[in-house]
């Protein structure tokens, strides 16, 4: 008999040994990711902590657990309403039924953080769990958020040796280049809230906020210039920034942020600073490189999963908040 109960401290080693067989799944699909830093005692640290703030659920038949879920919650998640967080960790069930099982634990889930204010329900996925993506999109979900990697190698692209690639110089950004990047960091915004993606929580950039995060540990910025023009960016930043758990582990690096004047697109320019980031990277020792993104960024979509291999999807529901209302009734 299927019963879903809350999940408890007892559960967590079993609940980790299924997430690692997902995973498994997902790291065949793509080799690049670190298995020396995804371990199942590792799985079952973050599970402790998950389950800690927030509590969760696990689905069972009998003794045999076919599934579980658990995640954070905080106040102002992508919105102004409290959110919760399931983390690509914070979740598996048994492929047998998955679709079925994952319908199943978000009712029940979903029951218990509207009953304590939580409008905003965000997930991420393993690329390979096709089946909770197809239950998600089912139960009132859409794509946030993609997370993908790639090796640390050159790109081998014809631009290199090319006529046009001589009058393209690429330098890294210094304090003395910050008026010149901060306009492209300013037009990188404009784009992210405008539509289709109409990302909210975008700060304005100033001179001297950028200053500061050319300061930051494992940040690193290149300039594409066209003859003397100022042309396009490609950032690192640190490798837990922005990124999906799984992403992480030894020698890797992270993209967070690229921008190239509409004027000077079509011209290779976003592949000769990606290109110039794997050189950096491979002089300096890094094995992976990450880069997350938009779904609905139909130009960061179309260039990045050119070079990356996705492996974690986030989807968002975003409920009424009159829901509340008849609940208090």
């Amino acid at each position: 008999m299927i019963n879903i109960e809350n999940m408890t401290e007892n559960d967590v080693n079993e609940c980790a040994a299924l997430f690692m067989e997902r995973f498994q799944e997902q790291q065949e699909a793509v080799p690049i990711l670190d298995t020396t830093f995804i371990t199942r005692d590792h799985v079952v640290e973050q599970l402790r902590k998950t389950l800690k703030q927030n509590g969760g659920k696990v689905i069972r038949d009998g003794r045999r657990l076919l599934g579980y879920m658990t995640g954070f919650c905080w106040d102002g998640l992508l919105g102004p309403n409290r959110g919760v967080f399931i983390p690509e960790f914070g979740h598996a069930v048994v492929k047998e039924e998955a679709f079925s099982l994952y319908r199943k634990l978000y009712a029940a889930s979903a029951r218990d953080w509207t009953q304590n204010g939580v409008l905003t329900h965000a997930i991420a996925f393993l690329e390979t769990e096709k089946a909770g993506q197809e239950a998600y999109v089912w139960n009132g979900f859409g794509y946030q958020c993609i997370d993908a990697i790639r090796s640390v190698k050159n790109l081998e692209l014809k631009e290199r040796h090319s006529e046009g690639a001589a009058f393209i110089n690429i330098k890294p950004v210094t304090e003395e280049l910050i008026p010149l990047w901060l306009p492209m960091v300013k037009e990188i915004g404009l784009h992210l809230v405008d539509a289709p993606v109409f990302k909210g929580d975008i700060e304005l950039p100033t001179e001297e906020s950028l200053k500061e995060e050319l300061k930051e540990d494992g940040t690193l910025v290149f300039m594409a210039f066209l003859g003397d023009e100022p042309a396009g960016y490609m950032k690192l930043a640190s490798v837990e920034h922005g990124a999906a758990w799984i992403v992480n582990g030894q020698k890797k690096m992270c993209v967070n942020g690229a921008y190239v004047y509409p004027k000077f697109r079509n011209q290779g320019l976003s592949a000769l600073l990606l290109d110039e980031i794997m050189n950096w990277g491979i002089a300096n020792g890094f094995e992976r490189c990450s880069v997350d993104f938009e779904a609905m960024n139909q130009q960061a979509c179309g260039f990045w999963l050119k070079y990356f291999k996705p492996v974690c999807m986030a989807m968002v529901r975003r409920l009424d908040s009159r829901v509340l209302e008849w609940r208090s009734t």
